[in-house]
């Protein structure tokens, strides 16, 4: 049966269908993984469309390529694509804003990854647990001295 792929441009469809029928891309995919808005349209395509090896492959080439200037835009993608395979692109983010946050606050990225609340409220919470494990709550009491 012909599958529909609505959506689509052909910069997106063509690397989608070649890796569905060869299970590789043409020039090793370096055409797409290089150029970010091309990598994620075929991340998304591939998280629609269930090609878990191109997902893979993905989030290898694009976690090879993360840098404090795009990481923010990385992590949003990720916010859109919930997946197994997405949530290690995310961990990967996630990571790197960890060791980096004074430098990817001062990217354009950090401005749109502040506009979603939940997704900004999971960094923030990842940041702040990674940084400052909790410790064992142990029982503290006061004494009120007279002095």
């Amino acid at each position: 049966a012909p599958v529909e792929m609505k959506a689509l441009d052909m910069a997106t469809a063509k690397p989608l269908c070649d890796f569905m029928y060869t299970g590789a891309l043409e020039d090793g995919g370096s055409i797409v993984w290089d150029d970010a808005a091309a990598a994620r349209a075929l991340l998304q395509a591939a998280a629609k469309y269930e090609v878990a090896d191109l997902l893979d492959l993905g989030i290898e080439e694009i976690g090879a390529r993360l840098t404090t200037d795009n990481v923010a835009e990385w992590l949003l993608t990720t916010g859109h694509l919930v997946t197994p395979e997405t949530q290690r692109l995310k961990d990967l983010c996630l990571q790197l804003v960890r060791f980096s946050t004074a430098a990817v606050q001062q990217t354009p990225g950090w401005e749109g990854l502040r506009r979603n609340t939940a997704l900004f409220a999971e960094v923030a919470d990842f940041i702040l647990r990674a940084n400052f494990p909790a410790q064992p709550a142990e029982a503290t009491t006061f004494e009120q001295t007279d002095e």
